[in-house]
C-alpha cells in the first residue's frame, strides 16, 4: 500500500550503524509488510553498511558529510525528498526494535494523516493520565497535542511531513537532538491508541541492561562492541522516577 509517497526512514550514525545492522533484520519482517519503501539515513557510512543495505535492496541516503544529528538528518531528509519524491515519513531511530504492531489501525492513521495534510503524527500514545485527559476531548483515531506538552516533538516512531521536520531542523541547525524535541514550531497530533509496540534498546552509546534478555531471544549480542548502561539498579530507578516527576512532568523548555 503506497500512499503518497509516503515512505519508512530510518535514521542512523557513523558511530550507532553497527546497531541498525543488528535491530534491522528483527524490524524487516514487520516493515515489509507496509509495502513501503525503505531508507536509512547515515552521513560518512561504512562499506560495511553500504554493503548491508545493497543485499536487502533498500535505500542508503548517504550525506558524505559528519556534523551533528540535527544538520545530519536534515541533508538526508532534503536529498530523501529531492532524488526520490518523497513528502512524507514514518521516523524510527536506529535502535528502535519493533516487538508488534497493529497494520490495519497503522494503515488508517497513515491514511488521516496524509488526506489532512498533517504535519506530524505521533503513532505511541503518552502517558496514562495524558491519555485519559485527552479521551474527554476527544474521541477520534488522533488528538491534537496541547503545545505546553514536554517534548512537544518527540522522536517516538511518528509520520512526518517532510517540509515539516525541515522546518524544525532548520530552526535547530547546529543544535542538539534534546532542543529538537521541544521546538513548537508545526501543529502535532498524536493517536489515541498505540499503532506500534518497540523497545529502545540503546542509551546514551551503551546497550541497556533490561533488555539483554529481550535482545538475547532474537539472537542478537553486542559482545564487547558496547558497554552496558546498568538502569535495573536501585539508582537508576531512582534517578529515573525523579526523572519522570521533576524533569519530564515539571520541566520547562530549553
Amino acid at each position: 500500500m503506497k500512499v503518497n509517497r509516503v515512505a519508512i526512514f530510518i535514521s542512523t550514525s557513523r558511530n550507532t550503524e553497527d546497531v541498525f545492522m543488528k535491530i534491522f533484520d528483527i524490524n524487516f519482517k514487520y516493515l515489509k509488510e507496509l509495502e513501503l519503501e525503505i531508507y536509512v539515513g547515515c552521513n560518512n557510512s561504512s562499506k560495511e553498511l553500504r554493503d548491508f543495505v545493497q543485499q536487502r535492496q533498500i535505500n542508503l541516503i548517504d550525506a558524505m558529510f559528519e556534523s551533528n544529528w540535527n544538520d545530519e538528518i536534515d541533508s538526508q531528509v532534503q536529498i530523501m525528498s529531492s532524488k526520490y519524491n518523497i513528502s512524507s515519513f514514518m521516523l524510527l531511530l536506529d535502535d528502535f526494535l519493533i516487538l508488534n504492531y497493529n497494520k490495519k489501525h497503522l494503515y488508517n492513521v497513515m491514511e488521516y494523516f496524509v488526506n489532512n495534510n498533517l504535519s506530524y503524527v505521533r503513532l505511541k500514545e503518552r502517558l496514562y493520565l495524558t491519555k485519559i485527559f485527552n479521551s474527554f476531548i476527544n474521541n477520534g483515531i488522533v488528538y491534537k497535542i496541547r503545545n505546553t506538552e514536554n517534548y512537544y516533538n518527540s522522536l517516538q516512531i511518528a509520520f512526518w511531513k517532510v517540509d515539516s521536520f525541515r522546518a524544525c531542523t532548520k530552526s535547530n541547525a547546529g543544535d542538539s537532538i534534546w532542543k529538537f524535541e521541544w521546538l513548537v514550531i508545526n501543529e502535532n497530533w498524536s493517536v489515541q491508541k498505540s499503532v506500534i509496540q518497540y523497545d529502545h534498546v540503546i542509551e546514551k552509546g551503551r546497550v541497556r541492561q533490561s533488555k539483554l534478555k529481550l535482545l538475547s531471544k532474537f539472537g542478537v549480542s553486542f559482545s564487547h562492541e558496547r558497554a552496558i548502561y546498568y538502569d535495573t539498579s536501585i539508582l537508576h530507578i531512582i534517578k529515573a522516577i525523579k526523572f519522570f516527576i521533576f524533569g519530564y512532568l515539571f520541566s520547562s523548555r530549553p
